[in-house]
């Protein structure tokens, strides 16, 4: 051994790195509370929320 440290995960992957802030869309954004749509307090029913989304609007 010669003492060397070597980065294992960078030399043997292909690991991307990129920038969120390209990918970002600008324009407004709107925050929502979803909690009022889940049942037990934790269950999102997709088909149920999307209808409720709709008439939330």
């Amino acid at each position: 051994m010669s003492g060397e440290i070597k980065n294992r995960v960078s030399e043997n992957t292909n690991l991307l790195t990129f920038n969120l802030e390209d990918y970002y869309v600008e324009g407004r954004c709107v925050q929502i509370d979803i909690s009022q749509w889940l049942g037990q307090g934790f269950i999102l029913r997709e088909k149920d929320f999307h209808a409720s989304l709709e008439s939330h609007k």
